[in-house]
C-alpha cells in the first residue's frame, strides 16, 4: 500500500530498509541460493556457514540493484506520475519519503554489507569465487542501465538467477563448478525470467513512449505473449530433458 510521510516516519529502520529496496521480491534470490544449498547436500558437500553467508550476499546484492534500480529511474524521469513502478509498491524517492543524500546512504550500507559478504567468500574459497563476484557486481551495477533499456535485461536475468546464483552457490559450497547444475539451473531461472516478462509486458506500452526498449518492447505484444508461455512450457520441458539425458534420475 501506499504511505504518506507520516506513516513513514511511524517504521522502525528495518521495515523502512524492506520497503525501500523491494524486499518481497528477494525471495526468488534465497529460493535460488537454496538450490544451489540443495544440490551441495546431495553432493555431499553442504557447508552451513558457506551457505548462509552466500545467500545473505547474494540477498543484499539484489536489494542493492533494486534501491539502483529506482535510483537509476527516478533520475531518467521514467518513474514520474503515474508510472507502473508507481502504482505497484511504495517508490520511497517519488513519493518523497526519502531525499537522495539518506537514499545514498542505503545504497551504501547495503551495498557494503554484500561487499563485505562476497569479500570473506572470496577470502575461505579463493578460486572462481572473485570472478563470480565480479560478474554478479557488473549485473548489480548495470542491470537498470544499459541492459534493460536495450533488451538485455531478461536475458541478463535468466543467466543472474540461474548460473551464476545457483551455480556460483554450489561452487562456493563445494569448491566445485557443476554444469549440471548449471543446466537445472535455468529451470528455475526461467521461473523470475518470465515474471520479468509478465512484468514488462504490461507496461509495455509505457516503456515504448519512454524510449525503454526492454525484449516485450522489441519483440511486440503477440511474440513477447507468445515467449513468455514457452518459457513456462520450458521449464517443464527441461526437466524431461536433464532426466532422459541422464544427468538426474525420475525420483
Amino acid at each position: 500500500p501506499k504511505l504518506d510521510a507520516e506513516q513513514w516516519q511511524r517504521l522502525d529502520p528495518v521495515a523502512k530498509w524492506l520497503i525501500a529496496c523491494r524486499a518481497s521480491v528477494l525471495f526468488m534470490t534465497f529460493t535460488a541460493a537454496a538450490l544451489g544449498g540443495l544440490m551441495a547436500w546431495r553432493a555431499d558437500s553442504f557447508d552451513a556457514p558457506l551457505w548462509v553467508a552466500t545467500t545473505l550476499g547474494l540477498m543484499f546484492a539484489h536489494a542493492t540493484n533494486n534501491l539502483l534500480n529506482d535510483l537509476t529511474d527516478s533520475r531518467r524521469g521514467i518513474d514520474k506520475n503515474n508510472y507502473y513502478r508507481n502504482q505497484y509498491g511504495v517508490h520511497v524517492l517519488e513519493d518523497g519519503l526519502l531525499n537522495m543524500r539518506q537514499f545514498w546512504r542505503y545504497i551504501a550500507i547495503t551495498g557494503g554489507i554484500a561487499i563485505a559478504l562476497g569479500a570473506w567468500l572470496v577470502w575461505e574459497r579463493s578460486g572462481l569465487t572473485f570472478n563470480l563476484m565480479l560478474a554478479g557486481a557488473f549485473f548489480v551495477l548495470f542491470y537498470t542501465w544499459p541492459l534493460k533499456y536495450y533488451g538485455l535485461g531478461e536475458p541478463a536475468v535468466a543467466l543472474v538467477w540461474g548460473p551464476l546464483m545457483v551455480g556460483g552457490t554450489f561452487y562456493v559450497i563445494t569448491g566445485l563448478w557443476s554444469w549440471d547444475v548449471c543446466w537445472l539451473s535455468l529451470v528455475f531461472a526461467l521461473g523470475p525470467t518470465t515474471v520479468l516478462f509478465g512484468k514488462h509486458i504490461d507496461k509495455a506500452p509505457a516503456d515504448r513512449e519512454k524510449s525503454v526498449r526492454t525484449l516485450p518492447v522489441i519483440l511486440g505484444d503477440r511474440l513477447a505473449r507468445h515467449t513468455t508461455l514457452a518459457m513456462i512450457i520450458a521449464q517443464y520441458a527441461l526437466c524431461i530433458i536433464l532426466v532422459v539425458a541422464g544427468s538426474y534420475s525420475w525420483t
